[in-house]
């Protein structure tokens, strides 16, 4: 019997105990799902703050935009991906709970917490699938986005 290795970062190779990842991993996607949820109910209230974030102003005016445009890129749907800037939260969000829901013949949700919750409660069915380490890596994206547009910022360690 072949063993598989944690494709996910690490200071030494570790094998893969749950599926494609280690425990360590799918322990760590638990708890930034949990997080995520978190963050994701505080954007309506941090959206109308005037503190942090980008602020949208129209060339020639001293008139901010009367939310947090930052915030407004991890919740609409329509943003797409841009290198070094732009996390589409939502759109990345959504797309692999419907993916999930595609592969487990089940509803797709159609709000963000609804696909956080989802992703969460089918763990580990998501961490015997080959595209665990791309989901980790995105989910990774969007988590430190949430955390930046909340001012909430920690050093992480590696494992």
């Amino acid at each position: 019997m072949t063993t598989r290795t944690c494709p996910l970062p690490h200071r030494q190779p570790t094998t893969a105990d749950v599926g494609w990842c280690c425990e360590y991993h799918v322990t760590q996607l638990r708890h930034r799902l949990t997080d995520m949820v978190r963050l994701w109910d505080l954007l309506d209230v941090l959206a109308q703050s005037s503190s942090g974030g980008a602020r949208g102003r129209r060339a020639g005016t001293n008139t901010a935009a009367p939310t947090r445009l930052d915030i407004l890129s991890l919740t609409d749907v329509r943003t797409r991906l841009q290198p070094g800037g732009i996390v589409p939260a939502a759109a990345m969000l959504l797309s692999w709970a419907g993916l999930l829901s595609e592969q487990r013949r089940m509803t797709a949700p159609v709000a963000v917490v609804g696909a956080l919750n989802m992703i969460r409660v089918h763990l580990s069915y998501v961490a015997c699938q080959p595209w665990v380490a791309d989901m980790y890596q995105e989910l990774g994206l969007i988590h430190h986005a949430l955390r930046h547009v909340a001012g909430e910022t920690r050093v992480g360690l590696g494992h």
